[in-house]
């Protein structure tokens, strides 16, 4: 502690050459792919290693990645729908908010993943519309497949924690950019102008894939195929 509070009057200097390749990777980010990348490059191995696995032998991770491949959207082209016309907001429980996006809690405390930790993290979904909830969700496009079957928000928590580990609350800010546009890429090709048109088309929309013999070939778990 007496060397931080040593070195904490240079703070504003050191830190932008610190995180000067951090914010180079940032900038590039155009999915959770990359942001993870990005959280890999900048964080330390075992927090890394702490947020991007399962529990036990992954069993759940990866029944949970493998529900969310087998939903397919099946698009509407030609429906007239154009970026000006489309509107993510949504309501939740008598809330506004601008996203259909619950920032989910998941892992441990935010600070193992950068030191702004929870605040950053609760200062971005305040600033954008957003919202905090108590469940779990898949990180990735699950949350353009989530919102057809019903759902009237959708909880995210890896892809979020990526961005803090990436970039703090600049890595945040820049996960709801991307989820935002993944959102309105797929509402447009959907024919769908409102979340509240997604959720009532829903069931056409977004549909169980069925099962190819395909699926088998280029195993991902293990080195004998299939778990």
């Amino acid at each position: 502690m007496g060397v931080h509070k040593l070195l904490g009057p240079l703070r504003p200097l050191v830190t932008p050459v610190v995180d000067a390749a951090s914010r180079r990777r940032l900038a590039r980010c155009v999915n959770v792919a990359d942001l993870r990348i990005a959280a890999e490059k900048r964080m330390h191995r075992m927090c890394f290693g702490y947020l991007d696995s399962g529990a036990d032998d992954e069993a759940t991770l990866r029944r949970s990645k493998d529900a969310f491949l087998e939903r397919e959207l099946h698009y509407r082209v030609l429906a007239g729908t154009r970026p000006e016309t489309l509107s993510a907001s949504a309501t939740l429980m008598g809330s506004d908010l601008a996203l259909p996006l619950l920032r989910a809690p998941c892992a441990a405390g935010n600070r193992m993943f950068h030191a702004e930790g929870e605040v950053a993290a609760a200062a971005v979904a305040r600033e954008r519309g957003a919202s905090t909830a108590s469940r779990r969700s898949r990180p990735g496009h699950g949350h353009r497949q989530g919102a057809g079957p019903g759902a009237s928000a959708v909880g995210v928590g890896k892809p979020f924690l990526y961005g803090l580990g990436a970039g703090g609350k600049a890595g945040v800010d820049k996960c709801f950019d991307v989820l935002d546009a993944e959102l309105r890429t797929c509402m447009g090709l959907l024919g769908v102008r409102t979340v509240a048109e997604l959720r009532e088309h829903g069931g056409d929309l977004v549909r169980r894939r069925h099962p190819s013999f395909r699926d088998a070939q280029g195993a991902r778990y293990a080195p004998g195929g299939l778990c």
